[in-house]
């Protein structure tokens, strides 16, 4: 627990920047008809689309990549 206190105290600004960019362009692209039609807006896949890209870049600078 304390390994993922200490990646997120070190990595943590990096990887909401890269959530922002890569949640912001996947949610205009998966719920298009949510922002610009009539559709529902979905709020745990878009919930989901912003925490993979935080999860996979933490995970990534964990493994040393």
């Amino acid at each position: 627990m304390s390994q993922l206190k200490e990646l997120i105290k070190n990595h943590g600004l990096q990887a909401c920047k890269v959530a922002l960019l890569v949640g912001s362009v996947l949610i205009v692209i998966n719920q298009f008809n949510a922002i610009f039609g009539d559709e529902a807006f979905r709020w745990l896949p878009a919930f989901l689309t912003y925490l993979v890209p935080f999860s996979v870049f933490l995970w990534g600078r964990s493994k040393g990549a």
